[in-house]
């Protein structure tokens, strides 16, 4: 059970609160670039998502990245080469565009 008396739960509370304004200020960072296109979360790319995360032990955010990619163009500009063994994903190096 929770005890919301613990000095520890406090310190918890407000280090997330702190998270939570990095948070928003990236995110309004993010939705002030120019040229951005934003592609919703849908259930089949969560779904695609997971079994990638499963099959190929991607990341959390590195299979959902490359699930909506698979849906849309099949490509994926990153660094990380954890893509590179997504069957069907492009990876293009940012350094080549």
């Amino acid at each position: 059970m929770l005890n919301k008396t613990d000095p520890n739960i406090e310190k918890t509370l407000i280090r997330w609160e702190k998270m939570e304004d990095k948070l928003l200020k990236d995110l309004a960072a993010i939705a002030a670039l120019p040229h951005v296109k934003y592609i919703a979360l849908t259930p089949d790319v969560a779904v695609a998502s997971v079994y990638l995360r499963q099959t190929l032990n991607l990341t959390f955010f590195n299979s959902h990245y490359a699930a909506t990619a698979l849906k849309h163009d099949r490509k994926i500009i990153s660094f990380d080469q954890a893509y590179d063994k997504v069957p069907g994903l492009t990876r293009i190096k940012p350094e080549a565009i």
